[in-house]
C-alpha cells in the first residue's frame, strides 16, 4: 500500500483502516450504549424510533437469531440483520468520547 498525498486536502492516502470484506461499507460513529436499537440506528441512519419499530415488527436478527427487544445488548463482532436491508457487523469499539459515548465502527453489507 502506497502513502501518497492527497493534493486537494494534504491528507495521505492509504493510511485508513482497510475495507470490509466483501464490498460493504465501513461507518463511524457513536453511540450513548451498545443497545440494539441504538447501533441499528446508527448503522442505517434511521431514527432511534423507526428502529424500534423494525425490532418489534420482527424484521431484526442478531447472529441469525430474531430479537424483539430493542434494550438488547451488543457486543464486538455481533452482525445485526435487518430483512430487505441488509446487515451490520460491529468491527470495532473505538473508546470513549469525552462525554462518554462509546466510540464505534461497524462493517456494512448489502443483502
Amino acid at each position: 500500500m502506497s502513502r501518497e498525498k492527497n493534493d486537494r486536502s494534504g491528507i495521505e492516502a492509504g493510511t485508513g483502516a482497510a475495507a470490509p470484506a466483501g464490498g460493504g461499507k465501513e461507518i463511524s460513529g457513536t453511540v450513548a450504549a451498545l443497545r440494539l436499537d441504538a447501533v441499528l440506528a446508527l448503522g442505517f441512519g434511521i431514527s432511534r424510533a423507526r428502529a424500534v419499530i423494525l425490532i418489534k415488527g420482527g424484521l431484526v436478527q442478531v447472529n441469525g437469531r430474531l430479537v424483539e427487544t430493542p434494550s438488547c445488548r451488543l457486543n464486538r463482532g455481533d452482525r445485526i440483520t435487518v430483512r430487505g436491508r441488509g446487515s451490520v457487523e460491529i468491527a470495532e469499539l473505538t473508546g470513549k468520547s469525552r462525554k462518554g459515548r462509546l466510540g464505534l465502527r461497524l462493517n456494512k453489507f448489502k443483502e
